[in-house]
């Protein structure tokens, strides 16, 4: 079913420049940390106006950093609880003895495995 034919009216905001993944052997625990970091604020910027509009907003992206703009965005703009619905389509690339849940942020208040 197309969203038109679900009655909603569509409109594509483009795509924010490719980050193109690269192993950085000088930083192995926060790997290409000044491309992550510039890709989420920038993500973050055209976030705030759509959300802080009435219109129903879908992200859809291309790798796990997608989500933290995300929610850095609900934060700017409200200080109520957000939720955000995830879908990974693979596992993660680290054995379950080795994952640190501290390195993935799901140490803190409220978050949930």
């Amino acid at each position: 079913m197309h969203f038109g034919a679900a009655g909603l009216d569509v409109r594509d905001e483009g795509d924010l420049p490719l980050q193109v993944w690269r192993p950085d052997r000088m930083s192995p625990r926060a790997q290409n940390v000044d491309q992550v970091t510039e890709c989420v604020g920038n993500l973050i910027e055209r976030l705030v106006p759509l959300l802080s509009s009435d219109q129903p907003l879908l992200v859809l992206g291309g790798n796990c950093t997608i989500a933290l703009g995300v929610v850095a965005a609900l934060r700017r703009i409200t200080a109520d609880p957000v939720g955000l619905l995830y879908v990974d389509r693979h596992y993660d690339n680290e054995h379950a003895r080795e994952y640190d849940r501290r390195s993935a942020g799901l140490d803190g208040n409220g978050s949930r495995p």
